[in-house]
Order: C-alpha cells, then structure tokens, then sequence
C-alpha cells in the first residue's frame, strides 16, 4: 500500500506541469528588500504555487529599488480610476486594474523572482513547466527561444532550495542557479513576467500579493 502512494503521489505531482495550474494561497513577503547580482530590489509580494495537492513553490516577486516607485507613481497618477486612494483602498482598485499588471509587465526596471522549492523537482519538470507556460503566453513559432531559455534550468531541484531569476530593461535574462547563467531577448522577458502577472496567470493570488506591496511601496516617504 506505502509502494501504491507513494507511486500515485508521483504520478499527481507530475501532472502539475501536464494541465493548466489552478489558484493557490498566498503570504506576504517576508523580505522588504534584497540585493541580487550586486542590485537593490523592493519585493512586492508572494505567492505559493500549488497544484492538485501539491505546494510546488513559493515565488516572491521584486523590482527595482527607487526606480520602480518612481514609475508606479507616474502610473498612479495618470489613472484616473486610482485617483485619491491609498493604503487598501489603493491596492484594491490596483488589484482589479488589468493596466496596472500590463504595466509591471512592460515597466522599463529591473525585476527580479525568488523561487523556493517546497518539494523536489526534477529539471525535466520544471524545464517543461517554463516551457509550456511560455508557449501558450508566444506561440508555437519561438520554441527555439523558449528552447534556449529552458536549458538554463538544467538542475533539479530539492526541497528547500531557492534560485533567483531577474530581467533587466534591455531583455537580459538571468538565472542564478548553481551558477550564473542569462541570455537576452526583450520578448521573452517581457513573456516570463506575463506568465504570473498576465491575464491567465499561473499564480492568480500573487497578483493581489504583488497589488498589496505596491500601495505599501507608494506610501512609503
């Protein structure tokens, strides 16, 4: 019986990356800020990733420290539907604007994701996880630059372990993995962050984790 679970359990968690993710819980960021690859980022939010019974990982999402709260004020500022509000009022009106995450995904600052694995993974599954994401966000016609993206993520994965990814505004594309790895293309990186922030996100509930952190980050002095 021990042998039939442990074999059906497998069998669920590799169905994560086989069918689209459903929404998961969510948490707050614990780290405020951070310093990856020698630059400052702000994080805005968490969120776990989970499928069918699984908590796969937990994704914490940062941008730019002080560059990205000058951008987030000039888009607050010019939307009309955010004007006059803060605090929640602000992240709740932010959390149901699809602008406001059409605009993280495009916003000209670095941004940066922490991923902490809560279960090993295999680096076929998550290689084919980024790779399935990302196709239905371009289309069929760049498999050959997802290709070369995915092979970056050739470790797998244990429970506990984290690794770093951030974009830069010219389309550089960064894994820090067991080791330094990037490439550069602007549509790919813009595609990366359209994954969780999109309009058929992965993790819906970051969305509003990330919304939250942002009304806090503008009320900052």
């Amino acid at each position: 019986m021990k042998t039939y679970l442990r074999g059906l359990q497998s069998l669920l968690l590799a169905a994560f990356f086989l069918v689209a993710p459903t929404a998961h819980a969510q948490r707050s960021s614990a780290k405020a800020q951070v310093e990856v690859e020698g630059k400052r980022y702000t994080c805005l939010g968490s969120g776990v990733r989970k499928k069918l019974l699984f908590k796969v990982y937990d994704l914490t999402f940062c941008v730019e420290e002080g560059a990205a709260k000058s951008e987030l004020s000039r888009f607050v500022a010019s939307a009309p539907r955010h004007a006059g509000k803060s605090g929640d009022a602000l992240a709740s009106s932010l959390a149901q604007d699809p602008a406001f995450f059409d605009f993280l995904v495009t916003m000209k600052v670095a941004k940066a994701a922490e991923f902490a694995f809560l279960r090993d993974v295999s680096s076929d599954q998550i290689q084919g996880s980024f790779r399935e994401s990302l196709s239905k966000t371009l289309g069929a016609g760049a498999a050959p630059r997802i290709e070369a993206l995915v092979k970056l993520i050739d470790s797998e994965l244990h429970e506990k372990e984290r690794f770093w990814m951030t974009t830069a505004p010219g389309g550089r594309i960064a894994f820090e993995l067991k080791g330094h790895k990037e490439l550069t293309d602007a549509e790919l990186a813009r595609a990366i962050w359209q994954v969780y922030l999109g309009a058929e996100p992965v993790a819906p509930a970051l969305k509003e984790a990330v919304a939250r952190g942002a009304a806090r980050l503008l009320a900052q002095s």
